[in-house]
């Protein structure tokens, strides 16, 4: 049971960075302008 813990803990992990780099991208390849319309996606 505490190695299920331990995997799942890890998993949630990897989505919470893959999400970050996602909206961080996302900031990026929409530039600056358009900063207010990206705060609504977060």
């Amino acid at each position: 049971m505490k190695i299920q813990i331990i995997i799942q803990t890890l998993e949630i992990q990897k989505l919470q960075k893959c999400r970050r780099k996602l909206k961080e991208n996302y900031h990026l390849m929409k530039g600056k302008d358009s900063v207010e319309k990206s705060f609504f996606l977060i």
